[in-house]
């Protein structure tokens, strides 16, 4: 075939014809498709098709101004010399008519029958329907309103696709059999089948911190100094637990930080869409100043469009050296404050707590400009901070809400697990009834243990909970199998092509 050609189902929707309707004009023509829709038509069968069409249109109005009676028909000039452009609509309806009777379904001459006939054409062009991401054969044949074996038969004759009525498909396929049948598709997730709820309570939530910056700056440390800046915690002597972020009460004020190991949770949460940081702190040690990791921690914070905090840690070491850390942060692109920017600079000690009230005074001005609230009167959402098999508490996960309140009791989905609130813990290991959003807790028990990053979602039921982690684990299940078709087929391509090159 010559270049320029276009695949058959292509030609068949610029046409505004089915590819079956196609393939009888292409006959009537005297050309035979061989294949599939993906088959490629060359462009001067395209033409003719045109051709022929414009003919049929151009018949078909000398056929009706003949029968109007009560008009005497106007001498027309020959199809060659025909000027004259019909409207929009009167071309529309021509062009249905010549399909029906291309598809040997001939037009009714009562005028409402004819009418009823283009409304359904035209409800059948707009029907739009929901399709997940994974479904199987027989339920895409319910969707269709057809059975199952014909909806089989005509993915074997169209695209050479064999399947069976329990086999499930990915959204691609169901898409493409789909839209070859006439129907418009739109994705429908899981995510979107779990029904929002309309708040009507909100009201102001603490703010989320994360602590970024290179390794040994004293991340870690100057986390723990702002631990015991809580009067509580001194007070009672509680010993904190690790569960990967810590609720600290300032004054009248609460700051919920995280306590990421580096940047890789922060990292895994926003490839996970879960942006629930607020402020970020970048942590520069005084004495090595920028390292390769700060600018690192720099780029996420940039990509995440979050405010950043500057706090140059160990300023109570000799070497020190304060003015060059933040020359070399302004050469880095960030906007410090010293350098007539916006970015706040805090000079602190974690070691001997100096300018630790400077840094959560800063804190809570920039969360004050941010005017956080949330709702409390949905069902609590939130995201996975980090999970861990407890010996005596089971799998656990560390969960921080952003909506709602977390009770005990509440069934939830994290991910591809699932499971019921058992206990809630906080970072001194007590056990509390509620979480409230930007609050953390410590969650028992999963089913299986969640990744870093997953949506935690409070559903209605269990049989809910259930349906959902199936469906997500039914759609890793496919992906991972694409992937390894895909790996599977590049390796015979690699051996064939070996092969031909040794012979």
């Amino acid at each position: 075939m010559s270049n320029g050609g276009k695949p058959l189902f292509e030609v068949a929707k610029e046409l505004h014809l089915s590819t079956g309707a196609l393939r009888k004009l292409l006959a009537e023509l005297g050309y035979e498709v061989k294949g599939g829709s993906r088959s490629v038509v060359p462009p001067e069968w395209i033409e003719a098709c045109r051709k022929r069409l414009d003919q049929e249109r151009y018949r078909y109005k000398i056929e009706e101004r003949k029968r109007r009676k009560f008009h005497k028909p106007r001498t027309l000039l020959p199809y060659e010399e025909y000027k004259e452009e019909p409207s929009r609509d009167e071309a529309e309806r021509e062009i249905r008519q010549t399909w029906a009777r291309i598809e040997s379904k001939p037009f009714k001459r009562h005028k409402k029958r004819r009418l009823e006939y283009e409304k359904r054409e035209k409800e059948k062009e707009q029907k739009v329907i929901g399709i997940p991401e994974v479904i199987s054969v027989k339920e895409l044949s319910e969707i269709l309103g057809m059975n199952p074996v014909d909806l089989i038969a005509h993915a074997l004759r169209e695209f050479g696709l064999t399947l069976t009525v329990n086999q499930r498909i990915d959204f691609t396929t169901a898409q493409i059999l789909a839209q070859d049948l006439g129907y418009e598709v739109e994705k429908v997730s899981i995510e979107a089948e779990l029904v929002e709820e309309e708040p009507k309570e909100v009201r102001p939530r603490p703010p989320v911190v994360s602590v970024l910056g290179h390794i040994d700056h004293g991340k870690t440390t100057l986390l723990d100094a702002i631990r015991h800046t809580d009067v509580a915690a001194r007070e009672y002597g509680r010993i904190t637990q690790h569960i990967g972020a810590y609720h600290v009460n300032y004054g009248k004020y609460g700051v919920t930080f995280i306590d990421t190991p580096g940047h890789e949770a922060f990292t895994a949460m926003r490839a996970r869409g879960a942006q629930v940081t607020d402020i970020a702190v970048l942590v520069v040690a005084a004495d090595d100043g920028v390292m390769p990791q700060t600018i690192e921690a720099i780029d996420h914070i940039r990509e995440a469009g979050i405010p950043m905090i500057v706090a140059i840690n160990k300023i109570d070491l000799p070497a020190a050296n304060v003015d060059k850390v933040v020359s070399q942060l302004y050469a880095n692109k960030v906007d410090v404050e010293p350098y007539g920017g916006k970015v706040p600079v805090c000079y602190v000690s974690a070691k001997t707590h100096e300018g630790i009230d400077d840094l959560l005074d800063t804190i809570v001005l920039v969360a004050e400009e941010l005017d956080l609230k949330a709702p409390y009167d949905v069902k609590a959402k939130g995201v996975i901070l980090e999970s861990h098999i407890d010996k005596g508490k089971g799998k656990v996960a560390t969960v921080l809400i952003f909506e709602g309140i977390l009770k005990v009791g509440d069934v939830f989905v994290a991910g591809t697990a699932w499971g019921r609130v058992r206990c809630l813990w906080d970072e001194w290991g007590n056990k509390k009834e509620v979480c409230r959003p930007g609050e953390p807790a410590q969650v028992a028990e999963f089913e299986e243990l969640p990744l870093v990053g997953d949506k935690f979602v409070v559903v209605s039921e269990e049989r809910r909970a259930r349906e959902v982690t199936q469906k997500r684990k039914e759609i890793e299940e496919m992906s991972k199998w694409q992937r390894m078709k895909s790996r599977i087929s590049l390796e015979s391509i690699q051996q064939r092509s070996t092969y031909i090159g040794k012979g």
